[in-house]
């Protein structure tokens, strides 16, 4: 039996954490500085829709000086929301005869086929949140490593393997 895929989730700026692999931005769209040092993004892994009014909801109160407790119902509802949309992704791809799905997650690069590239060994997945944030249960990251060592990856997060995926919220 082959070896799970290793991919690394980090914060964009704690380069010491990210894998040999290609830099992928899970990040809230417009990143300016995505254009430059990122081979590509993750669209299935970056919040979309009401998660990323929520997760821009969030920030502001962060950027205000509040420290968001990790039983705030605003952060709740996110993270409720965010892994359930992946676990419904993951769960399709994983279906008996789902071979026609491309291999989840996928990421995208300006010159890709439509339905994407699979994560390479070694992908690193960034977004901007501080470790302590990760490590505090307050960054997408950290869900989005549980979802995928639930779906057999092998998950580097901040640096340590995930020994064991996040809890179902």
């Amino acid at each position: 039996m082959p070896e799970p895929t290793t991919i690394h989730l980090a914060s964009v700026g704690a380069r010491h954490h990210h894998g040999p692999g290609p830099l992928l931005s899970v990040m809230v769209p417009p990143i300016v500085f995505e254009l430059s040092g990122f081979a590509g993004r993750v669209p299935c892994l970056t919040p979309q829709g009401e998660e990323q009014d929520m997760a821009r909801d969030l920030l502001r109160r962060r950027q205000r000086g509040e420290i968001i407790p990790t039983d705030d119902p605003a952060l709740t509802a996110y993270r409720t929301t965010y892994t359930a949309r992946l676990r419904t992704i993951a769960t399709l791809a994983a279906l008996p005869g789902a071979d026609w799905l491309p291999r989840w997650p996928t990421y995208v690069t300006a010159d890709c086929p439509p339905e994407g590239l699979a994560l390479p060994d070694g992908a690193t997945l960034v977004c901007t949140c501080a470790v302590s944030e990760a490590a505090a249960g307050r960054c997408h990251r950290v869900w989005a490593a549980g979802v995928l060592a639930e779906s057999g990856y092998r998950v580097i997060l901040d640096g340590q393997p995930l020994t064991t995926p996040e809890p179902r919220p």
